[in-house]
């Protein structure tokens, strides 16, 4: 699963808004500028206005 825009004024969806291959979109969370996300457990952050997308932090769960 992938992020795509969708246009309120004309209804309409554009390509995604980043393609990870091999990898779903998990737990979007909108900010004023971007949306952060995670994915292949990393956290990313995506500017939605210039479409780029940049790793943010590696995630490692420790379990017992």
């Amino acid at each position: 699963m992938n992020l795509w825009k969708y246009d309120l004024s004309t209804k309409t969806y554009t390509q995604p808004l980043l393609i990870l291959k091999m990898k779903d979109v998990h737990y979007p969370s909108l900010g004023p500028e971007d949306i952060v996300f995670e994915a292949g457990g990393r956290l990313f952050f995506i500017q939605y206005r210039f479409g780029k997308n940049r790793k943010v932090i590696t995630v490692n769960v420790v379990t017992d």
